[in-house]
């Protein structure tokens, strides 16, 4: 999977222009704007049954907070 950041920052540094003395000061070096990573299948493995766990949970909600039967507006007399 590629990242692209909108800013130069994979891999950006500083360069000191006397090493020995950082008090003269720095110039920045620019990184990358992507990277390239992997995801293991056990995270998106894991990530698919915590989003299916939560999803069963909020199903199970929703049906304990709905009535069972159609309800009728009652009239008083």
């Amino acid at each position: 999977m590629d990242i692209v950041f909108r800013l130069p920052l994979v891999g950006d540094c500083i360069e000191y222009v006397d090493k020995n003395d950082k008090s003269a000061g720095y110039e920045l070096v620019d990184g990358d704007t992507t990277t390239t990573t992997t995801v293991s299948h056990e995270l998106v493995k894991s990530m698919g049954v915590d989003a299916r766990r939560l999803g069963r949970k909020e199903e199970v909600a929703k049906k304990r907070d709905e009535p069972t039967y159609p309800q009728t507006p009652q009239q008083h007399h």
